[in-house]
C-alpha cells in the first residue's frame, strides 16, 4: 500500500507519510486546477467518509465509491513509498508525465484524497497493494 508520497509542490520538495496528522497532497483536477488536498481519513476524525487514504480500483470501477461523487484526479508524485508484507519501506521513482490516481470525495465542506490502489504487479508480489500509476498529458 502506497504509505507516503515526495513530491514538488510550491517550489519545494515535500514527503508526506499517510500516519502524518493533516497530511495533505498535491492534486490536479481534469480542468487543470491544481492545489493541496487532504489525504483521507484517520478514524478519530467526525466526517461519514470512509477511513483510511485509499480506494481500491476494483471498488471504485464496481461502484463502491458511486455514492460519494467522487472525482478523478491526478497525483503528481515524483516517488512513491510501499511497505512489503515484512514493513520494510521501499520507494519508487515515477517518469516525466506519470501521476498516481485519487479519488476526491465530498462531505459537506469537507473533501478528501484516497490514493487508489490495484493488486501489486506479479514482479512485486511482496507489496498488499500499489498504486495506479498513470500517463497523462
Amino acid at each position: 500500500m502506497c504509505r507516503a508520497i515526495r513530491f514538488h509542490f510550491d517550489e519545494h520538495t515535500w514527503e508526506v507519510r499517510f500516519t502524518q496528522t493533516g497530511a495533505k497532497l498535491p492534486v490536479r483536477l481534469s480542468n487543470g486546477e491544481a492545489g493541496l488536498q487532504k489525504w483521507g481519513k484517520r478514524p478519530h476524525e467526525k466526517c461519514p467518509l470512509p477511513v483510511g487514504g485509499w480506494a481500491r480500483f476494483a471498488h471504485v470501477q464496481a461502484g463502491r465509491w458511486d455514492q460519494y461523487g467522487y472525482k478523478k484526479v491526478l497525483i503528481p508524485a515524483r516517488e512513491f513509498m510501499v511497505q512489503d508484507v515484512l514493513g520494510h519501506e521501499h520507494w519508487f521513482k515515477t517518469t516525466v508525465g506519470q501521476y498516481l490516481r485519487g479519488v476526491v470525495v465530498k462531505s459537506g465542506n469537507d473533501s478528501r484524497l484516497y490514493v487508489v490502489i490495484m493488486d501489486s504487479p506479479p514482479d512485486q508480489g511482496e507489496f498488499e497493494g500499489w498504486p495506479r500509476v498513470i500517463t497523462a498529458l
